[in-house]
C-alpha cells in the first residue's frame, strides 16, 4: 500500500524509494520523518514496471514482455476500418436503389451522417434498432420528430443494438449521394493543414489528396470542431484528418 503525497518533498522521497527498491532488493521502507509514517510494501515486478516506465530501470532488470503494460489500439484506427465498410455499404445500397439502409451506430458515423444530411446527400438520419423504424405519415421515411410513431429511446440495455438508419435520395433515377471513397486508412492517415486544404479546394493535388474539381464533389474531414466539409474547413480556418470523398 502506498500513502498519498502531501508535498513535493514526499513525492521526491517516493521516487527515490522506487530506485532504492531496485538496488537493495525487496522489503518494507519507512520514508523520512516529514512524511509522518509511510510504509511501502510493493512486489518487485510492480517496482520494475514503474521504474522502467520512468526510465530508471536497467535493461537487465526490466520485467518480461508479457508482464509489461500493453498499449491499447487507438480508437481512430478501428473507426477508419469501420468507415471503409460504411462507404462500401452505402455504395452498394445506392446501386441497389434502396430507399432506406442502416449502418453501425458510432459517434464517427453519426457525425458523418449528419454532415451528409446537412449537405443534402441523405434525406434523414434516425437512430433505431435492428428493424427499420416506422415511416413518417407524410414524408414516407423515418423521422425523429414523428408525432404518431415515437422512436424507442436509447438506454444502457439497448445501446449495443442501436443502428443508424439513413434515408437515401434519388433524382432522375440517379443517386444523389453518388460514390463514397475513403481517403485515410488505418495504415496511412492523411492530415491536411489549412494551407494544403486550400490547395485541394482550388483543385490542386496535395499530400496524396486530389483536388476538388466538380461543384458536386465533397471532401469530409475530422477536425477539433467536428466533421466538416473541406470548403467549410477553409472558411473556418481549421484542418484535420481526411476521412472520405463523395463523388
Amino acid at each position: 500500500m502506498l500513502g498519498a503525497c502531501d508535498d513535493a518533498d514526499t513525492a521526491c522521497d517516493l521516487l527515490l524509494l522506487y530506485i532504492a527498491r531496485i538496488n537493495f532488493g525487496p522489503g518494507n521502507f519507512i520514508l523520512s520523518e516529514s512524511c509522518s509514517v509511510y510504509v511501502v510494501a510493493i512486489q518487485q515486478i510492480d517496482i520494475l514496471t514503474a521504474a522502467s516506465t520512468l526510465g530508471f530501470c536497467p535493461d537487465n532488470q526490466k520485467p518480461p514482455q508479457s508482464l509489461r503494460p500493453r498499449r491499447s489500439i487507438e480508437p481512430i484506427t478501428m473507426s477508419l476500418v469501420h468507415l471503409a465498410h460504411v462507404c462500401s455499404h452505402l455504395n452498394n445500397a445506392t446501386k441497389a436503389r434502396l430507399g432506406l439502409t442502416s449502418i453501425p451506430n458510432t459517434k464517427l458515423h453519426l457525425s458523418l451522417s449528419l454532415a451528409l444530411q446537412n449537405d443534402g446527400f441523405v434525406s434523414s438520419v434516425v437512430r433505431g434498432g435492428k428493424t427499420p423504424p416506422p415511416p413518417h405519415l407524410l414524408l414516407g421515411t423515418p423521422a425523429v420528430n414523428d408525432p404518431v410513431q415515437e422512436l424507442e429511446p436509447v438506454t444502457q440495455k439497448n445501446i449495443a443494438s442501436r443502428r443508424l438508419w439513413l434515408g437515401l435520395k434519388y433524382w432522375q433515377s440517379e443517386s444523389v449521394l453518388g460514390k463514397m471513397v475513403p481517403i485515410s486508412k488505418p495504415t496511412r492517415r492523411i492530415n491536411l493543414d489549412l494551407r494544403a486544404l486550400r490547395r485541394v479546394v482550388n483543385g490542386e493535388t496535395s499530400d496524396y489528396v486530389e483536388g476538388i474539381r466538380s461543384p458536386g464533389e465533397s471532401l469530409y474531414l475530422s477536425t477539433d470542431r467536428g466533421i466538416m466539409e473541406a470548403r467549410e474547413c477553409v472558411e473556418k480556418k481549421v484542418g484535420g484528418l481526411v476521412l472520405c470523398r463523395v463523388l
